[in-house]
């Protein structure tokens, strides 16, 4: 078996050799980019020409959530691997009488100037921008869970390490926009852990505050507002349907900060819970089990989402397991993604 460090030496398609992907390469364009972070862009890729946004002229893009593309950028031989970020929805034509939106493909690209396809992707936005790529869709870590119905699902626990966020930001934002799919509106538990970046202060000397740089983590505002839609009561299109209820719990791992230490535990934020610390077992064991529990089985109705680096994916993968299930159980239940 391949180590970590194996692993992360290999190119995109050698690594995922045999991962499903479709037959076909579809060209996209670089429709927009925003800078999250110092080391994090957006990218949005429409899907026809930036001059022709007629859609009955060409075909649907057609993914699930969680899954990632084969991305070949002009001039590079090898293709980088990219999580779509955005929903399938996101991908469909939305006509109106007055407005043709743009179907999209969203990615999230960590700068990494050693992989050739990001540092393509990391030029200067005025020389990319609008500039025709091609993808392929491939990927087994999808929502929703191939073997499990709707109704079955009770509660699902997604667990974010990092850019590990990615595929589980398509995912829950799926479930938020088609609420409708789950009969018994199951909790939604997103523990997402991650450092700030630059380093956490309570002011800085250019007049950023430490609430400021909260708003610098990949998703989170996203997230925050998929709080408050939860918090907000029932489906508009199905007045009895209430949206399913949505916990965010973000975990900083940036150890040592001193005053923004004092800052994130001293302000109660009303969308999600905050701690100093990184996600733990016992922190998914007390939102499946119960507070203070130590041992157990409850593979009724849970369904377990982890993508994050390998370490981090097989200690939560073989603790969730025992609490839901292993072998043919788990596997139903319980799904993992590593980002290398």
């Amino acid at each position: 078996m391949a180590t970590a460090a194996e692993q992360l030496s290999k190119p995109h398609l050698e690594r995922t050799v045999t991962e499903p992907r479709q037959d076909s390469l579809h060209p996209v364009w670089i429709s927009q980019i925003d800078q999250v972070n110092p080391s994090v862009r957006l990218f949005r890729l429409g899907l026809y020409p930036p001059t022709d946004v007629t859609t009955t002229k060409h075909p649907l893009f057609h993914f699930l959530s969680g899954q990632w593309l084969d991305v070949h950028v002009p001039g590079i031989p090898q293709a980088g691997g990219f999580t779509i970020t955005s929903t399938p929805q996101d991908a469909l034509p939305n006509q109106t009488s007055t407005h043709v939106a743009q179907p999209y493909i969203e990615l999230a690209v960590q700068e990494s100037p050693s992989n050739p396809p990001a540092a393509w992707l990391w030029r200067p936005a005025s020389e990319i921008l609008s500039q025709q790529l091609k993808v392929r869709v491939g990927g087994s870590f999808i929502w929703p869970p191939p073997d499990l119905r709707s109704d079955e699902i009770r509660r699902v626990i997604f667990v974010a390490g990092g850019v590990g966020i990615n595929p589980l930001m398509s995912m829950v934002s799926h479930i938020y926009q088609n609420p409708q799919t789950f009969p018994n509106a199951p909790s939604i538990h997103m523990l997402y852990s991650t450092r700030l970046v630059p380093p956490l202060k309570t002011s800085d000397e250019d007049g950023t505050t430490c609430g400021s740089r909260l708003n610098e983590i990949l998703f989170l505002e996203r997230l925050r507002e998929i709080t408050r839609i939860s918090q907000g009561g029932k489906i508009p299109e199905k007045e009895q349907t209430p949206f399913p209820p949505f916990d965010l719990r973000l975990h900083i791992t940036n150890s040592g900060l001193g005053d923004g230490d004092a800052y994130l535990s001293d302000n109660a934020f009303e969308d999600m819970k905050v701690y100093n610390c990184r996600i733990s077992v016992a922190d998914v064991r007390d939102i499946i089990l119960g507070p203070g529990s130590t041992g157990g089985t409850q593979q009724s109705g849970t369904v377990c989402y982890v993508c994050g680096p390998p370490n981090m994916t097989d200690e939560f993968v073989k603790a969730l397991e025992e609490m839901v299930g292993s072998g043919a159980e788990g596997k139903k239940r319980v799904f993992c993604e590593k980002w290398w």
